[in-house]
C-alpha cells in the first residue's frame, strides 16, 4: 500500500485551553504516539482531516507525516467525534516501521453480483462481516479483500476459509469469525414453504365459547 501524504501543523502547547482554541480556528488537535518515541502533539485542519475520513479504508491507509524535518509513516487509531454533531474532535496517529506487525481492520469488497445466479433469482444477500482484521506488516497493508459472489447460488455462502489473503497477510483471532456472507432465500419463497398462518377462531374454541355464553344466560336468568 502506498502511503498518503497527511499534512498536520506540530504544536509545543497543550491542554484542554488550546484543544477549544485550535477547534474555533477550524483545526483538529491530536497526538502521535508508539515506536518506542516521546508523542508528539499537532493540529490538523478540521476540512483536510474530514475528506480523509470519506475516504474508504480510512482506518488501514498509511498516511506520511512529517515532524521535526523527517517525514514518519503512521496509521489513523481513534477518532474521537462529537456526540451531536459528529465533527471530529480529536485524533489518534500510531508511529509504524517497516519491521512491525500491526493489526489493522481491511474492508471487504464484494464483487460480480450481477453475476450470482442466487441475487438473479431473488435470493437476498446478508452480508455479516464487512471487514477482517489482518495481521501484516505496514507495507503489505491490502486496499481491500475481494469476495467474489458470481458462483453462488441460493443457500450458499462465503466463509473464513474461503477468503484468500496476500502473502504474509494474517487474520487475526480466526477462531471468532466463520461465516462472511449468505444467499438467503427471498422471503416469500420461506412463508411459502412453512405456510404459516393463524386460525383466529378454531371451531373447538367456537363450540366451547358458545357453551360457556348458554351457562352464563341461564344462570343470569
Amino acid at each position: 500500500m502506498t502511503a498518503q501524504s497527511l499534512e498536520i501543523q506540530v504544536r509545543d502547547t497543550f491542554g484542554t485551553g488550546n484543544a477549544r482554541a485550535a477547534r474555533r480556528a477550524g483545526m483538529v488537535p491530536g497526538v502521535i504516539y508508539g515506536n518506542k518515541k516521546e508523542p508528539a502533539h499537532f493540529n490538523i485542519e478540521e476540512r483536510l482531516l474530514v475528506k480523509h475520513m470519506k475516504e474508504r479504508g480510512f482506518f488501514s491507509h498509511l498516511f506520511d507525516v512529517t515532524l521535526d524535518g523527517a517525514k514518519q509513516q503512521v496509521l489513523v487509531r481513534d477518532v474521537q467525534l462529537h456526540p451531536v454533531s459528529d465533527r471530529p474532535l480529536s485524533l489518534d496517529l500510531m508511529r509504524v516501521s517497516k519491521s512491525s506487525k500491526i493489526t489493522v481492520d481491511v474492508s471487504l469488497s464484494f464483487i460480480n453480483e450481477e453475476a450470482s445466479v442466487g441475487l438473479r433469482d431473488g435470493g437476498i444477500l446478508n452480508v455479516l462481516r464487512h471487514s477482517l482484521p489482518l495481521i501484516c506488516s505496514p507495507g503489505s497493508i491490502p486496499e481491500t479483500i475481494e469476495i467474489d459472489l458470481s458462483t453462488l447460488n441460493i443457500g450458499d455462502g462465503v466463509y473464513l476459509e474461503n477468503v484468500i489473503l496476500p502473502e504474509g497477510v494474517q487474520v487475526a483471532h480466526p477462531e471468532k469469525i466463520e461465516t462472511i456472507l449468505t444467499i438467503a432465500q427471498p422471503k416469500a419463497e420461506v412463508e411459502e414453504e412453512t405456510g404459516a398462518h393463524v386460525d383466529v377462531f378454531p371451531e373447538e374454541d367456537a363450540s366451547a365459547e358458545e357453551g360457556a355464553a348458554e351457562s352464563t344466560e341461564e344462570s343470569d336468568a
